[in-house]
């Protein structure tokens, strides 16, 4: 069971991250600030924030399987749980700034004006995170078997 949730958790951040990279690296660059491509943006911003939405949900509920399964592999090892915790935190931050960008409506405008700088910090935290899951992994006993 935790192998799957694994899979479903591992899947969900490859996709979060692997799609904003190519949006951000991609995509955007070749759009640019007239009426034309501004309509072609937000269309993709559209379609993307379901898919954005859908990969939070999934990467949360299984992260909670995830941490569940850590609990009884490495128990209360203080330097495990807050590294671990720093993860959590990142990875907070960086929901919260994919909803901001793709929350419907006016009230997030500002942001989504600096969509490339966000992206970038999207992309960074990304890596950061993965950074950490995979010294967590490779780092304290148990996790990895």
């Amino acid at each position: 069971m935790f192998t799957i949730l694994h899979a479903i958790h591992l899947f969900a951040v490859v996709v979060a991250i692997g799609g904003s990279v190519v949006l951000r690296f991609i995509v955007y660059p070749f759009l640019d600030s007239d009426e034309n491509t501004q309509a072609v943006r937000n269309e993709i911003f559209a379609r993307w924030r379901k898919v954005v939405w859908i990969m939070i949900i999934l990467i949360t509920l299984t992260g909670l399987g995830n941490a569940h399964q850590s609990a009884m592999r490495v128990g209360k090892d203080f330097l495990y749980w807050m590294i671990f915790s720093a993860k959590i935190i990142l990875a907070l931050g960086l929901f919260g700034i994919s909803l901001m960008l793709t929350l419907p409506g006016e009230t997030y405008d500002r942001f989504r004006r600096e969509r490339n700088k966000w992206m970038h910090a999207i992309v960074a935290l990304g890596g950061v995170i993965i950074l950490i899951s995979a010294y967590l992994r490779l780092n304290f006993p148990g996790i990895s078997q």
